[in-house]
């Protein structure tokens, strides 16, 4: 019988199935954080009396070895276990039986993913301000290649290659502001809370929060349940948000490397082949990275509603917070890492590009020239339309010579990058 059961009921392998679900696989992505949390509930319980030095130097040990089995893949989760919190306490023996002294499988988890969002969302920044540079680089390098701007899926103005890619930096550059905003916020230490409204026994929150790095405590103990679905929530805004960038990049370059368009070629490093088709080259790995921003921002919708209106004090709803979370993690993080490698090698095709001007696309810059020379800009409008069908074709002198310029700050022909 599990320490909890209430009586051994007939259907409990039923009920336990059903309340464990798939922890003792999920929670395997949370042990080294719940095993960094044990390690400073340790050293609480020393400076309370409840544990010798002796003692914790077994159990510190002990809680290294488990670690160590983890990273080799040795080290598993049973049904009966349910989850990584009783698996790591069932592998310490005796003395595994005194480090749940003061503390709750409520704060427990709590802390274990407080330290997992600590630990990814700064990965996830990582990865955004590498992919990021990786886009200001291939801007610099094509600063002045030429590219038509779209509005409405149509030909605008002219623009540039390193516009455009420097646009999705700075997008990134956001994105990474997000993470470390959202960084900032969950920087709290939940452990000593226990249930939610404290331990029996006078725990020194400060040494655990210390011990784990943290800059602040939840203060409140109902407070550190009541964050469980809020926090996951926030952290999934900012991976919803670098993920809305990777999907329109790749929408971006999917339609720029169509035959039709031509613009660039992707590394076919990148890229499948069809079962059928032999001259297929399928660009699937953008495909995903578009389709994947779509089932992150579904993640946060799922964190979002299992949280929505539910009561005060832990609910075990909040297990099912932990499958959406780490999923999401793991999708935005290798997103980043196929972007970033596709824009190294991605290869512009300014010919192709060239040739796609059509000489309606200085229509707007010759209404605004004529407005700087006096003629009222709505008058120098119905004028450039009236003359559209007159304009001749363009060559590659002229259009380099418009966007050089257009010295405005973030034009073609001052992008600004030095403030990226």
């Amino acid at each position: 019988m599990k320490l909890w059961q209430q009586g051994n009921t007939d259907n409990h392998k039923q009920v336990e199935a059903f309340t464990v679900g798939d922890d003792p696989t999920i929670d395997l992505a949370l042990l080294p954080y719940d095993i960094k949390g044990s390690k400073a509930h340790v050293a609480v319980l020393v400076e309370a009396g409840i544990l010798t030095a002796k003692e914790s130097t077994v159990l510190l040990k002990g809680l290294d070895g488990i670690l160590a089995d983890w990273k080799e893949g040795k080290f598993t989760i049973s049904q009966s276990q349910e989850d990584c919190h009783t698996a790591i306490e069932e592998a310490l023996g005796e003395l595994g039986k005194k480090i749940h002294t003061g503390r709750s499988r409520n704060d427990q988890v709590a802390t274990a993913i407080a330290l997992y969002l600590k630990d990814h969302l700064g990965k996830t920044l990582e990865s955004v301000t590498a992919t990021a540079q990786t886009l200001l680089q291939f801007a610099q390098q094509h600063e002045k290649t030429l590219l038509p701007g779209y509005t409405h899926m149509q030909q605008g103005m002219i623009s540039t290659v390193g516009l455009w890619a420097g646009s999705y930096a700075e997008l990134l550059k956001q994105d990474g502001a997000i993470l470390k905003s959202a960084m900032k916020v969950l920087d709290k230490c939940p452990l000593g809370t226990a249930a939610g409204y404290g331990p029996s026994i006078t725990l020194d929150r400060e040494l655990a929060a210390k011990e784990l790095g943290f800059a602040k405590l939840i203060v409140t103990a109902p407070a550190a349940q009541a964050f469980r679905g809020k926090n996951e929530a926030l952290a999934l805004t900012a991976l919803q948000q670098v993920m809305s960038t990777l999907g329109k990049l790749a929408s971006d370059l999917l339609l720029f490397s169509t035959k039709e368009f031509g613009y660039v070629t992707l590394p076919s490093k990148f890229c499948t082949g069809s079962s059928i088709m032999p001259q297929k080259k399928n660009p699937d790995v953008l495909e995903l990275i578009r389709g994947k921003a779509a089932v992150v921002s579904a993640k946060l919708n799922e964190v979002i509603m299992l949280g929505l209106n539910l009561p005060g004090g832990y609910n075990r709803d909040y297990q099912l917070l932990k499958a959406p979370l780490f999923s999401a993690f793991d999708l935005t993080e290798s997103s980043l890492s196929m972007m970033q490698q596709i824009v190294e090698k991605l290869q512009v095709n300014e010919e192709a590009i060239i040739a796609s001007f059509t000489p309606e696309i200085i229509a707007a810059d010759k209404a605004t020239q004529l407005a700087a020379s006096g003629v009222p800009f709505r008058d120098a409008y119905v004028q450039v339309k009236k003359e559209l069908a007159s304009l001749g074709s363009l060559t590659k002198e002229e259009l380099l010579k418009n966007i050089t310029a257009k010295k405005t700050l973030g034009s073609p022909g001052n992008p600004g990058f030095e403030k990226l």
